[in-house]
Parts: structure tokens; sequence; C-alpha cells
């Protein structure tokens, strides 16, 4: 888009150019963090330089390392501007032990995208006390 194509031919000769551009959304956790025993910072991204992104829900969830799941909260849908980053505070009931997070930008799966599949932040790695 907003780029120009040369072309190099014969004077007097007709050229004629046309293209198309097809793209979608694509959501991504950027960044997930927990801030407190109660509280995470979330950041998630619009990677598609072109289209926006129709309302979603984020879902975070903090589990525990040994397995279950200790709490889920639903974020507001919301919607991203194309290539658009936002942060988010999250607050839930006050943890203890070796807890990490799970996140996925668009959990219900309400945006057609590029690529569904990078909406996952899994910290299950890097289990923390």
């Amino acid at each position: 888009p907003n780029q120009a194509v040369q072309v190099i031919g014969k004077p007097g000769n007709g050229y004629q150019c046309s293209s198309n551009f097809l793209t979608s959304p694509d959501l991504t956790v950027k960044k997930a963090q927990l801030a407190t025993w109660s509280s995470a910072t979330i950041e998630v991204q619009n990677l598609d330089a072109w289209v926006d992104a129709n309302p979603s829900v984020t879902r975070v969830e903090v589990m525990s390392c040994s397995g279950p799941t200790l709490a889920t909260v639903d974020l507001a849908p919301t919607s991203f501007a194309k290539g658009q980053t936002k942060s988010f505070s999250v607050e839930f009931p006050q943890q203890s032990g070796k807890i990490y997070l799970r996140v996925r930008a668009d959990q219900g799966g309400s945006v057609k995208e590029r690529n569904e599949t990078n909406n996952l932040w899994d910290d299950m790695d890097t289990c923390i006390h």
C-alpha cells in the first residue's frame, strides 16, 4: 500500500498493473508477569500493521505449578488497532506457593486471525515461589 512500481518498457506501449493485498489481524500476548501475589500485568498486541482487530476477550489464568487452575479472569472485550499494543492490570484472589501465568488472547476465537497459533502465553517453565 502507498508504494510505487517502476516499469521499464518501450515508448508508446501501454501498460497496466494491478495488485491484491489481503491480510488479517494477528493477536498475541507480548508480555505477562506477576506483579504481586494477587495481580499481574499483561500486554496484548495486534501484530498486523494493516488491519484492526474486532473486540475479543483475553483470559488470564493463575496456575499452580502442581497442576490445577487457581484463578481465572476474563478481561472485558477489547479491540486493537493495527499494530497496537495494550497493557492491562489484572487482579485475582491472593495466591501462595509456586504459581505461573497462562494467558490467551482472543479466548473465544471471535477474531479471524492470520496466525491462530500464537495466542497463548504459558509461563509453566518459570514456576516461581
